[in-house]
């Protein structure tokens, strides 16, 4: 039995607190060689306990009424790509207390002290998200068989993931939640999201979304405020100013109508307390052109594998609701999907999410094939089919399930992208590399898009780069053309996130986006353009691009209109993955870019690489857009 003594169940995100959990045992003895293993989720910041030094953040120590002699471990982080066996959880950070020496009898309790109150030091991060609660979950190692509290050995596969040194972790082994959780709110809110359209109509009126964060990019939920904005010679429809709450879901709709049409350009805006802001380029116009620039997140991660507590749908509802996105992809790994039940409840919320000309929800899933790192397959539609391929290590089980659906456990057979590839046969799919390890020849057939920057960092020669992640410019000196795209890929289940270093080791960069330019926000629409490579990159601000391509014979002439959201630095211009170009803005935030070559074969590549003077970037490959 587990209960918190701490006087406290809420706390203040990226805040240290002395927390105390007491455990009375009530299971047999436990002789020595006993533990008692207590996990919690990393994921959302949460500071990872140790035990040796009492002078640092996170210590650990113990008290306790018993006799036996105990030994007490600093926490490790474990990872699985499916949640552990009785959590939501893929990222733990595990401690264990071992029985050295006497027994630990019914009724003797031991007190896991998080910091020490007099010494600010050694508190304990609870957390930096206030999205989920904090709680924990055990498991009780080598008490006796048959005894209140022990737990047998699941049936269930063993978690895909890394290995750690602690002793009596057993990875199929079935945890249990302590009943202990506290609750996380969001800090002081410092700044804030005004959003618009790219492309607002004169004299129709539009919703402007306001999101207020924190520190930790969480939204702040019930911020009462007044915006006021900076028109620039926009002629509006009711006030510059006016009060907006943004209620207990964290986002305001304040509706406003352009009376004129208005180049691209960003509004300024001041929120009362926060300062001055900028909203993302827009323009008003009555001609929306060919296409309209939506964007989007193709990189999602939810409970069903290593995203974390939340579900698909709140992953959906974040990208819609908070961000204000267009449309949104789960890619979880395939091993999480392929557990009874998961295939068709990710089917199933990825339908539920989906609203024409409102947001859409895309349907995608992360293989491993043996040796070359990450591929996702998206579909066009929620009939796709679940097959499993994953690196070398484990027997060939072929299962077939009463829906109809071929998936694998940890086949032999479809390590290999080759045996993948024919599985799929002629359906229509979509596939995507992502921090690839490295590149095959199945590739230059099948990749269709290839994700250049995540919360991870950049697939590309810059300060953020990705260590094990073949670069963009590999992939297009190998001759592959894709269409370029980012997402988050972190393990928050927040498309979109713009949080940074929210918890340690990957994952530590605010999330990408993508841009895809078509005709209309429609699931059809959105995966035909991607399937064309009608899209582009970003490292997470909405950039407008507007290009328009023309190749001909041995000759292609670019032409992009990029409206940025601060001043433009540069482009580069690469060819073959070999840079050819490049061109220095001379300040502002709109651009024109013009670059020909006339020794340009078929079997040429390129593509532009676009960076503002606040680091911003955006990538884009112009072939696509060709007309030839």
């Amino acid at each position: 039995m587990f209960k918190a003594t701490a006087k406290r169940s809420l706390f203040c995100v990226g805040e240290p607190y002395v927390l105390k959990i007491e455990y009375r045992h009530d299971a047999a003895p436990a002789d020595a060689g006993s533990s008692l293993l207590v996990g919690y989720h990393t994921g959302d910041g949460a500071g990872m306990v140790q035990a040796s030094d009492p002078e640092s953040p996170n210590y650990l120590w113990i008290e306790s009424d018993s006799d036996a002699k105990f030994t007490l471990t600093s926490g490790q982080q474990r990872h699985s790509l499916t949640p552990f066996p009785g959590t939501v959880l893929g990222d733990m950070f595990v401690f264990e207390l071992k029985v050295v020496s006497g027994t630990l009898q019914p009724g003797d309790t031991v007190t896991f002290n998080f910091g020490e109150k007099d010494n600010p030091a050694s508190w304990f991060l609870p957390g930096k998200s206030a999205e989920s609660p904090l709680k924990f979950y055990y498991q009780l190692i080598g008490v006796a068989a048959g005894a209140a509290g022990h737990l047998a050995a699941a049936e269930t596969p063993a978690p895909y993931g890394g290995k750690t040194s602690l002793p009596a972790f057993e990875e199929n082994r079935e945890w249990q939640y302590t009943g202990v959780k506290f609750d996380i709110k969001a800090g002081d809110p410092v700044t804030a999201d005004v959003l618009l359209p790219n492309v607002v109509e004169p004299n129709q009126e539009n919703e402007i979304r306001i999101v207020v964060y924190d520190r930790y990019a969480n939204q702040v939920k019930n911020f009462d405020s007044r915006v006021m904005l900076d028109l620039k010679g926009a002629v509006v429809s009711g006030l510059s100013a006016t009060g907006f709450s943004t209620g207990p879901e964290g986002y305001a709709l304040v509706p406003m109508v352009f009376e004129r049409e208005m180049p691209y350009g960003c509004m300024e805006f001041n929120v009362t307390g926060l300062g001055g802001l900028k909203t993302n380029p827009f323009k008003v116009s009555s001609d929306n052109g060919k296409n309209r620039i939506f964007w989007g997140d193709l990189d999602g991660r939810s409970s069903l594998s290593d995203g974390g507590p939340r579900n698909p749908d709140d992953f959906f509802r974040y990208a819609r609701d908070i961000r204000g996105l267009d449309f949104a992809a789960l890619s979880d790994s395939c091993l999480g999907l392929a557990r009874p039940g998961c295939w068709q409840n990710f089917l199933q919320s990825v339908d539920n999410n989906n609203f024409d000309d409102l947001f859409i929800a895309l349907a995608g899933y992360e293989m491993l094939p043996v040796g070359i790192g990450p591929r996702t397959v998206y579909f066009p539609d929620c009939a796709g089919k679940l097959v499993v391929g994953v690196s070398k290590g484990s027997e060939p089980v072929l299962k077939q399930s009463a829906g109809g659906f071929t998936f694998v456990d940890a086949i032999h057979q479809l390590q290999d992208f080759d045996g993948i590839l024919k599985e799929f046969g002629k359906s229509k799919v979509l596939w995507s590399g992502r921090r690839c390890g490295k590149l095959c020849d199945t590739d230059t057939k099948a990749l269709g898009l290839f994700e250049v920057y995540s919360e991870w960092g950049a697939s590309d020669d810059l300060p953020t780069r990705i260590d094990d992640s073949v670069t963009v410019s590999q992939v297009f000196k190998q001759g592959m053309s894709p269409g370029l795209i980012a997402g988050g890929g972190g393990r928050t289940a927040k498309a979109g996130f713009t949080g940074h270093q929210v918890s340690s080791g990957g994952g530590r960069y605010p999330a990408g986006l993508t841009a895809v330019l078509a005709q209309d926000l429609t699931r059809k629409d959105i995966f035909s353009a991607l399937e064309k490579g009608h899209c582009y990159a970003t490292t997470g601000s909405r950039i407008v691009i507007e290009p328009k391509v023309k190749l001909q014979k041995n000759k292609i002439e670019v032409k992009l209109f990029v409206a940025g959201t601060a001043d433009l630095d540069h482009c580069r211009v690469f060819k073959n993955g070999k840079e050819v170009h490049l061109e220095l803005f001379e300040g502002g935030d709109n651009a024109v870019i013009v670059w020909e070559d006339d020794k340009f074969s078929a079997n040429d590549t390129c593509y532009l690489r676009i960076r503002q003077m606040d680091g911003e970037t955006a990538w884009i490959n112009p072939t696509p857009f060709a007309k030839k």
